[in-house]
């Protein structure tokens, strides 16, 4: 390889690296919050959340309820987007930015479909937001289930909301 200009090892990366496309959910990943909101988020993602379905396909023997809800088998996506308590954290949170979502049933499409809603100056926000509340869904699970601590949609909804504006750095009153 001939450099025509002084070599550097920016160039030496421009030359070699051969970029890829950047993945559907990146945008809604990295823009902030809390270090650990992002980490969960992908761990989503990647499905390595452990659920009990998911212990129970690796052979752990566990009861499988979903500890939110009180119904059916513990998934990734009933946890995240089917199950009731859930899909009320979404549609409350949703209703701050004044949009509806339509209900789905797989964490992608979800993804997806925030994707497609908050683009442009909403889309920091609405991505810390996004974060948060898969987080503090993951959390409140973790409560019910190792502590008998529970919390109702709203009164998470309005922690998330609180936890998020601490992030920002804004104040209550300066968003009102």
């Amino acid at each position: 390889m001939r450099w025509k200009t002084p070599f550097s090892f920016k160039a030496a990366w421009e030359a070699c690296r051969s970029p890829s496309q950047g993945v559907y959910w990146a945008g809604l990943c990295w823009s902030g919050g809390r270090p650990r909101w992002p980490t969960h988020y992908v761990l989503v993602l990647q499905r390595a959340i452990l659920t009990h379905c998911y212990l129970n396909y690796k052979v752990f023997s566990l009861v499988s309820g979903c500890y939110l809800c009180y119904h059916n088998v513990e998934t990734l996506d009933l946890l995240f987007c089917s199950c009731n308590y859930a899909w009320e954290m979404w549609y409350s949170i949703s209703g701050i930015f004044g949009c509806e979502l339509q209900k789905v049933n797989v964490v992608q499409d979800l993804v997806a479909m925030f994707n497609q809603r908050f683009n442009g100056k909403k889309n920091k926000l609405a991505s810390i937001v996004f974060t948060a509340v898969l987080y503090f869904i993951w959390k409140e699970r973790n409560e019910r289930m190792h502590n008998d601590l529970c919390r109702a949609p709203l009164e998470l909804a309005k922690c998330i909301i609180w936890e998020v504006l601490d992030v920002m750095g804004v104040t209550l009153q300066d968003v009102l």
